[in-house]
């Protein structure tokens, strides 16, 4: 789980790049679901959730390279 808060003015920009991110963890070995919360009304608030066949398979996706180097 993670949590975020994006400035309004930045929260377009962060919901394509939570996009982006899901799409390529997808297709990552291990990957089973993810979803974004996202808070009523004005808040910008978000909460994603990830599910994974395990921890490990998630630090493999996160350290991969290509996805370090999208996140840079």
């Amino acid at each position: 789980m993670n949590l975020f808060t994006p400035d309004k003015a930045d929260e377009p920009a962060f919901l394509a790049a939570w996009e982006d991110d899901a799409r390529f963890m997808k297709r990552q070995p291990g990957f089973i679901s993810t979803q974004l919360h996202r808070a009523l009304g004005e808040n910008s608030t978000g909460l994603n959730t990830a599910i994974w066949e395990s921890a490990a398979r998630f630090r493999a996706a996160f350290t991969n390279p290509e996805f370090r180097g999208r996140s840079a």
